[in-house]
């Protein structure tokens, strides 16, 4: 799995990653440029992640092997 995207956040903030750290309900995202206030790295929560972005393109088996299922079609009528 490719370790670089774009994570957003619950208040609609976007943070580009290079790679990730986990810990717990925490994850560290690393960036290759410094933000406006010169941060290179991110600490969230679990709970503070609305999206992620996935920039490099993967193919649907990654996804499975992860536990990716395919949804039930919706009963029609």
């Amino acid at each position: 799995m490719p370790r670089r995207g774009i994570v957003v956040t619950r208040f609609g903030d976007q943070v580009p990653f290079e790679s990730f750290l986990i810990r717990d309900q925490l994850l560290l995202l690393e960036r290759n440029a410094p933000d406006q206030v010169g941060a290179r790295k991110v600490i969230l929560q679990f709970a503070e992640i609305e999206a992620v972005k996935i920039v490099d393109p993967i193919r649907t088996k990654v996804f499975v092997a992860a536990g990716f299922v395919e949804s039930a079609a919706a009963p029609v009528g």
